[in-house]
């Protein structure tokens, strides 16, 4: 627990532990506001996010589709000199591309971090108390250091640990890889048939990446639905476009042995994350992990408890939304009240994405949420033209939220090419509390997600324009 004396002055007004997503947002933030700040990264800055997350799995992509695009098909998988073969040879190649693009984007992270006068210290963090944190160099030196104000961003990692553990009855399958989504980016090759235990959103990521490759892909689930914590529509689009692809897809059942298929070479085991805070020694200052190691906080980031009230957690170590785009909402709620702003988390305005075949993202409430809280809600839905081109052609789908009373906004659903461009301009209309009718007096840019969305809703709104008896009237709404 917390020291009867502390020290009269600390090292730091605010110490962060983790340099991903999160914790470099916080640190930026903090050091903004003033405040003294120190960073503290385990292993490389950057975390998941650079790493073995967003950013990799769209280099990945990026590299199946230029394949897919330079001609190959199963019907003809030799056009233009390109089989699976080319695949197996030039996959070094892509790991490196992958690997600059990681190596660029710390570089310049370090140079930002280095130019807003962060310091950096790199070793592993763990609590001594509530204001003190010794940091572990790899090379067994130690040092103790004091902050008023403590940020975790230590992240998550794959439930599965990667070491055969869990699945006993898989190691008598000669041959047979069993990987999980951080495991697979460094394999060497790709598979010939790859089966993927799991239907969120990595499970579909990287079964439509690698069927894009060329190889078998069987997805297992066991719940009914792939994609079952997104809006039923994301699901059933999925599913469409990873069995139109050729993906086969198995739900329902919970997954057996026996099911692996005989040409099955790799396994990916995607069920789901847990919070990387087992080594922080939580336990010395009295904090309980919560179900899944994640640690439960207040509306303003803060661990519950009265005696924690200077140590928040942010990004995926408390569990609340396992998505890049919480880093920053989550960074600056912490470092508000750190800076004695009083702010609480406002979930439902922060917006999430997936990179599956076709991409989506959604932020607001849903339609139970909206019930739940007693609001008339009307759904609005439409098909709308992509503005994208060639590889990535195809519509995009929109299903509105809005409140029946006030015209007001409350959730937005997007799926299809343009789906994150048409989400961030519905993130700007809840969190401004835009009306329907403001928002369609915009004018937008030809062509453009916003302005397909725009003409389909005034399509469906609009009643500004009227004739009277001197003509017509344009009715403002100012």
């Amino acid at each position: 627990m917390e020291k009867d004396s502390l020290p009269m002055s600390m090292d730091y007004d605010v110490l962060i532990i983790g340099g991903g997503a999160a914790g470099k947002d916080a640190a930026f933030l903090a050091a903004r506001a003033g405040l003294k700040t120190l960073l503290i990264e385990k292993e490389k800055l950057g975390g998941t996010s650079y790493h073995k997350g967003c950013y990799m799995i769209r280099a990945l992509q990026m590299c199946a589709q230029s394949f897919r695009a330079s001609g190959f098909s199963e019907k003809n998988p030799a056009n233009m000199g390109i089989g699976y073969g080319y695949i197996t040879q030039g996959w070094s190649d892509w790991s490196k591309l992958r690997l600059d693009v990681t190596g660029r984007l710390v570089k310049e992270l370090e140079e930002e971090l280095a130019k807003s006068e962060i310091p950096v210290k790199m070793g592993s963090a763990k609590f001594l108390d509530n204001h003190t944190v010794q940091i572990s160099s790899s090379g067994g030196a130690s040092e103790n250091v004091t902050a008023d104000n403590i940020i975790i961003a230590t992240g998550s990692e794959p439930s599965y640990p990667g070491d055969g553990s869990a699945f006993p009855s898989l190691k008598e399958r000669k041959g047979l890889k069993v990987f999980n989504s951080a495991q697979i980016l460094e394999n060497s090759a790709p598979p010939t048939h790859l089966v993927v235990l799991g239907g969120g959103h990595i499970g579909c990521e990287l079964a439509s990446i690698y069927r894009t490759l060329g190889s078998r892909v069987t997805l297992v689930e066991e719940k009914s639905t792939v994609l079952w914590s997104w809006d039923p529509l994301v699901g059933q689009k999925v599913s469409e476009s990873l069995t139109e692809a050729g993906v086969t897809i198995k739900t329902g059942n919970a997954f057996q042995a026996e099911m692996l298929p005989a040409d099955c070479d790799m396994v990916l085991v995607a069920t789901g994350r847990l919070g990387n805070t087992k080594d922080l020694n939580l336990s010395q200052i009295g904090v309980e992990g919560g179900q899944g190691h994640f640690i439960l906080t207040t509306p303003e980031l803060r661990i519950r408890g009265s005696e924690f009230s200077n140590i928040y957690v942010v990004g995926d170590a408390n569990g609340l939304l396992l998505f890049d785009s919480a880093a920053y909402a989550q960074a600056r709620v912490a470092v508000e009240n750190i800076a004695g702003n009083p702010t609480p988390l406002h979930l439902w305005l922060v917006p999430r994405s997936i990179n599956t075949n076709p991409p989506a993202a959604f932020v607001g409430l849903t339609e139970a949420e909206a019930k739940a809280y007693g609001v008339s809600c009307e759904v609005f839905s439409e098909d709308l033209a992509s503005t994208r081109s060639g590889i990535e052609r195809g519509r995009n789908v929109i299903k509105l939220l809005y409140d029946h009373g006030s015209r007001r906004f409350l959730s937005c659903l997007a799926i299809g090419p343009d789906s994150s461009e048409i989400v961030n301009q519905a993130c700007f209309c809840l969190s401004t509390n835009t009306s329907m009718e403001s928002f369609l007096n915009i004018s937008t840019i030809h062509p453009s997600p916003t302005e397909y969305m725009v003409s389909a809703l005034r399509r469906r709104f609009d009643h500004n324009i009227q004739r009277g008896p001197g003509g017509i009237n344009l009715r403002r709404n100012d």
